[in-house]
């Protein structure tokens, strides 16, 4: 059984917080291992479900989770940034 979902999406992440940059997923893992994704989405629905410019970002075939030191803790749409990582 692959264990990508959670160790690969481990490392990114953690690689992101301890650089303080925002995290950056591309696409193909994501489309890899779609049931994880899936399991991660829902994780994290409240910040997707604001849009696009809010929490993330799309960059031709990533997605950046303005999640980092240099963005802002909240937002007036919606949730106060956590670790949700």
């Amino acid at each position: 059984m692959t264990t990508f979902p959670y160790d690969i999406a481990s490392f990114l992440c953690s690689r992101a917080v301890a650089t303080g940059q925002n995290t950056i997923i591309p696409d193909s893992l994501l489309e890899a291992f779609q049931t994880a994704t899936i399991c991660f989405y829902k994780g994290i629905a409240d910040y997707l479900e604001l849009g696009k410019g809010i929490w993330f970002k799309r960059h031709g075939n990533v997605t950046e989770f303005l999640d980092g030191f240099n963005e802002p803790a909240s937002h007036p749409q919606g949730p106060r940034k956590t670790h949700y990582r």
